[in-house]
């Protein structure tokens, strides 16, 4: 995907491959503009350091159909730090200013979309004169086979330039897996050596995307390390609530799901309940009618009650009281009574 840097201004320019480029020290961030030249050909035009950058959208897959207004907000930025921090240092030391040439270069994009074609966008920088060589080092089965692979890219990297006088960009798809929180402190301390020399002492950047760079150990992450960081926060639109509303549902069906297997759970709990305690209150019942029976009878056949004119009343709240008291009381009373029956038969 080359790209054409036109002068805003009169600025000295030299010819690139496919492309005319020009330098002017003094950045200007002024706003993009956008043209269509028709509904299939977009064009964002960025401004900066007094040049003109005019990327055709067709050829960013994922930046195509997005509305300019997104373009702008979300999209923009991270092509001005890619420019600033990235390709015109490259372009600049060849032109022999004094310049930095970041160690790395990150691409944090938690959407997942649009990383690829900004990382394509940085390495158009291999096709402009005085740009970089490119390596691509793809992602591999173990730490140690991918520590092996960038190691050998780096030391590729050292040769290409003592020939041609041109760095190297090289594209690491294990970036995040070597510098995890998780990884091997032996390795996480190699990256962290790496990474803080690559551009010095091997003549390599190296760039590598990212959903979450929060996944990294801290020291990584340092302005030293990743000289430029590019962050793109693409909000929820419709398609990506398309994806998740399966999900959605799904989760909703297993809450319902659980809510009903609880409810269900809970009514026989209380099914189960009330049906002990109706037996129990039943059985309560039975007894106290059983007891209320034979202290009739007992107090019936006592000589003391046949001596003593009590009222109904006074009988009823006798039992009651008697019953009240316990069985055990109960039982000791009849017994009382049975032996005073005994002594007055005597």
């Amino acid at each position: 995907m080359p790209i054409t840097i036109k002068p805003i201004h009169n600025t000295t320019t030299y010819r690139t491959r496919t492309q005319t480029t020009s330098n002017n020290t003094a950045p200007s961030f002024k706003s993009a503009s956008f043209d269509e030249f028709s509904s299939a050909r977009r064009t964002l035009k960025i401004q900066i350091r007094g040049c003109e950058i005019p990327l055709l959208l067709d050829e960013y897959p994922s930046l195509k159909d997005m509305d300019n207004n997104m373009l702008k907000k979300h999209i923009e930025p991270g092509f001005k730090n890619i420019l600033s921090g990235f390709i015109f240092p490259v372009l600049d030391e060849h032109k022999g200013i004094d310049t930095i040439i970041p160690n790395c270069v990150m691409v944090e994009d938690p959407s997942g979309k649009v990383a690829d074609d900004i990382i394509n966008f940085a390495k158009s920088v291999k096709d402009m004169e005085g740009g970089m060589n490119y390596k691509h080092v793809p992602k591999q089965p173990t730490i140690p086979d991918a520590q092996r692979g960038l190691y050998y890219a780096l030391q590729e990297s050292l040769q290409n330039f003592e020939k041609t006088g041109k760095r190297t960009l090289i594209e690491l798809d294990d970036f995040c897996k070597l510098v995890d929180k998780q990884a091997e402190f032996k390795v996480t301390e190699w990256m962290k050596a790496v990474t803080t020399r690559c551009a010095d002492k091997y003549k390599a950047t190296i760039i590598f995307k990212t959903k979450d760079s929060g996944k990294f150990i801290e020291e990584i992450i340092e302005p030293h390390r990743i000289g430029v960081n590019v962050l793109t926060k693409l909000p929820y639109v419709a398609d990506e609530i398309e994806e998740i509303a399966p999900a959605i549902k799904e989760t909703a069906k297993e809450t319902g799901k659980k809510a009903e297997t609880a409810l269900n759970e809970t009514k026989d709990k209380l099914t189960e309940t009330t049906k002990n305690v109706t037996q129990k209150t039943e059985h309560i019942k039975n007894e106290a009618k059983d007891t209320i029976k034979e202290t009739s009878k007992n107090l019936g056949k006592s000589k003391l009650f046949k001596n003593k004119k009590f009222k109904l009343g006074s009988i009823l709240v006798a039992i009651i009281g008697i019953f009240v008291a316990g069985k055990d009381k109960i039982k000791k009373f009849f017994e009382q009574i049975g032996n005073n029956n005994k002594e007055n038969k005597k």
